[in-house]
């Protein structure tokens, strides 16, 4: 596995060493979480799933509410619309007989660990990002489906080096194409497990360090992307009612 820290060039932002372009960006490290929820909702709505990520070896967390199964009107759609803009994470599904179509708005809370061209290491402070995606999938069966996801992220994160603040930002394209298996998917329980490859995708990267306030300095540390094989695994268990979805989910992503 590629160097799990972020390299940073000190506080004269002297010119990016060698040993830290390449494959300085850590990526994706095993991580899992359990969550419970229970959800009030009409009968018209069935929420599902808290689905957390990770980038680098601090955990960064995607948290997801997706929603499904949402009858598709007009009415319902303009009804619930403010109350879905306020989750701020979520996804809604359309389902079409076998066919599945979702669309997710997530915010992203990072803290990393980074590592000055002098050997230090220096603690970033947690900061708020976001993450937006699509989902398409298909079910063969009851109990056999595919599905994919294009999920862009951006996270930030502040931090202060011999008294001086610099702000790292990050771009992250994740393309995951999994295997879903299901007790039974229109069931009134059904236990969720979806696992398979995922391509990792830098989309670009930039050290920042304000000069004045109407003057920020901000500079490339790498431009050329770099690509990533991932394996991807969630699991999940619903159990839906006319008024209330309980769940329980874990997720895990590793290279």
């Amino acid at each position: 596995m590629a160097c799990e820290r972020l390299h940073t060039d000190g506080p004269q932002d002297q010119k990016h060493p060698q040993r830290s372009c390449g494959d300085c960006f850590g990526y994706m490290a095993p991580t899992g979480i359990r969550a419970f929820g229970f959800f009030k909702k009409p009968a018209d709505l069935n929420m599902t799933q808290l689905r957390p990520e990770s980038i680098s070896q601090n955990p960064i967390f995607h948290f997801f509410l997706i929603i499904k199964q949402m009858k598709f009107s007009k009415n319902i759609i303009l009804k619930f619309l403010p109350a879905i803009a306020l989750l701020f994470a979520c996804t809604y599904h359309v389902d079409a007989q076998k066919g599945e179509f979702g669309l997710r708005l997530m915010p992203t809370f990072s803290a990393f660990e980074l590592q000055t061209s002098s050997g230090g290491k220096v603690k970033g402070e947690v900061t708020l990002g976001f993450g937006i995606g699509e989902l398409l999938g298909f079910n063969f069966s009851e109990h056999i489906g595919v599905q994919g996801e294009v999920i862009y992220s951006s996270v930030s994160q502040k931090y202060k080096e011999q008294n001086v603040e610099r702000r790292v930002n990050l771009r992250y394209l994740n393309i995951p194409l999994l295997l879903s298996l299901n007790t039974g998917k229109t069931k009134l329980v059904n236990l969720n497990i979806v696992g398979g490859p995922q391509i990792g995708i830098s989309a670009g990267s930039n050290l920042s360090r304000p000069v004045a306030i109407t003057r920020p300095q901000s500079r490339t540390i790498r431009k050329e992307r770099r690509y990533r094989a991932l394996l991807t695994a969630r699991a999940s268990i619903s159990v839906s009612t006319p008024r209330a979805l309980f769940v329980w989910a874990w997720d895990t992503v590793g290279s």
